[in-house]
């Protein structure tokens, strides 16, 4: 790419991108989430301990935790799960 892009593109610090998922995942979403990772198909995926999980995602609720990322990562294996593996 050094050769294609100029070098103040190449060489600029990265910018963080803020997307409001966190805020998305505590108020509009909260009461679909909470339905997904309590839903028996979420159960059924081995990769997550549903317990745990639900255990993680009221701390979450409950501003104990700042960070959704861990949220958006079960919902997709949920359903990545759900698509290729269940009827």
């Amino acid at each position: 790419m050094i050769d294609i892009l100029p070098e103040f593109i190449t060489t600029a610090k990265k910018k963080n991108v803020v997307s409001p998922q966190t805020e998305w995942f505590s108020n509009e979403l909260k009461t679909q989430i909470y339905q997904e990772i309590s839903s028996p198909q979420f159960a059924l995926q081995p990769y997550v301990d549903q317990e745990k999980a639900l255990k993680e995602l009221d701390s979450f609720f409950n501003k104990n935790k700042k960070n959704s990322f861990f949220i958006w990562q079960w919902l997709n294996i949920s359903w990545w799960y759900n698509h290729h593996f269940t009827d």
